[in-house]
């Protein structure tokens, strides 16, 4: 029996279900799921507009921004995820059986894959950066320009674009299986699949972060050289991301990933509650990006303020860069090469006067 016969009772008027009843305690989860999905999608769209619209912060924060479009294609799936289900409870599909190659035909599984896999990868390239710049500094500046970076960038699409070809092949070799309409990871792509996805999402950012702490140690360990100053407030920001990205992603991926595989019993409603902190993170990463560097909140209030901070931002930086400037020349010697001016025309007597 396919799964289409299998639906037929739901179609019948004499037994019409009443789902909005029977899946009554996920209907507040999913709307959470679109109100903190289109909330998280505006700080994202946020984030890429600052970073892209300025050629110094472009080049810069190429992997953050890159990260800002990763964590928008969670966001935005999201959203539509929320609003799509609760639209399937209301018309009683939600629970109506098709085939896991069928869910295909639903744009959420599209996105899924691809918003949770690559900024699991981008934050793990954006930290093994953060690494190589701190313990191998002349490396990181002879080999790693802007061309290596958009190489890099490259190939975090490129590997995201392969798992995912991966994850149809998986779909269509489970095409047979018969799951509920709102195909979940684990219903659309196997569980073999789902246990893969989960792997990435949940040791990535763990990895990462170990790599960030070493990366911590290092730079305050060399904080006396300033190229290490420099990199210091980097690594902070970065330390920041990974570690919302391990506490608000990976660890509610460990219970997911142990509510899959029957290790741990929990509810549909709080599994729907557990996603809605994958919006969390990517939120939180704005204002970390505002209160941690300075060119990147300057250009967003200068952007709000459709250019009138301008001239403000602007004396500030040559304030600041004159009292440096001034700091410099006026610095006090340790006497021992301490040098007479040489007498100029206009210092020397008038002899004839």
């Amino acid at each position: 029996m396919s799964c289409s016969d299998r639906n037929a009772y739901w179609n019948n008027e004499t037994y019409p279900p009443d789902q909005a009843a029977l899946n009554g305690a996920l209907l507040p989860a999913l709307l959470a799921y679109s109100v903190c999905g289109a909330l998280a999608s505006v700080f994202n769209i946020i984030c890429i507009l600052t970073f892209v619209t300025k050629k110094e912060l472009r080049e810069k924060y190429l992997f953050f921004a890159v990260l800002a479009f990763a964590n928008l294609i969670n966001t935005f799936f999201m959203c539509l995820a929320g609003t799509l289900r609760r639209k399937m409870i209301y018309s009683n599909q939600y629970m109506q059986l098709r085939s896991s190659f069928e869910c295909l035909l639903q744009p959420g599984p599209h996105l899924q894959l691809p918003g949770g896999q690559l900024p699991a990868v981008v934050l793990l390239v954006i930290d093994i950066e953060r690494l190589v710049a701190v313990y191998r500094p002349l490396f990181y500046k002879a080999y790693l320009n802007d061309r290596a970076r958009i190489a890099i960038v490259g190939g975090c699409f490129g590997a995201a674009f392969i798992s995912q070809l991966f994850g149809y092949l998986s779909s269509y070799m489970n095409r047979n299986t018969c799951v509920n309409a709102f195909c979940a990871v684990a219903s659309t792509y196997g569980l073999s699949y789902s246990n893969y996805n989960s792997a990435i999402v949940i040791l990535f950012p763990i990895i990462a972060l170990i790599l960030n702490i070493f990366t911590y140690f290092g730079a305050k360990r060399l904080g006396q050289h300033a190229n290490m100053k420099k990199e210091f407030k980097m690594i902070l920001v970065a330390i920041i991301i990974t570690g919302v990205d391990v506490l608000l992603i990976a660890c509610p991926n460990i219970v997911l990933f142990a509510a899959y595989n029957r290790l741990l019993s929990i509810s549909g409603a709080n599994m729907a509650y557990l996603y809605v902190f994958f919006c969390c993170n990517s939120a939180i990463n704005l204002f970390v990006y505002i209160f941690l560097k300075r060119d990147f909140r300057n250009h967003l209030l200068m952007s709000i303020s459709f250019g009138s901070l301008r001239p403000n931002f602007r004396v500030t930086g040559e304030i600041t860069r004159n009292a440096r400037l001034h700091s410099r020349r006026v610095a006090p010697s340790n006497g021992l090469n301490t040098k007479m001016p040489k007498p100029t025309v206009s210092s020397m007597p008038n002899i004839l006067a």
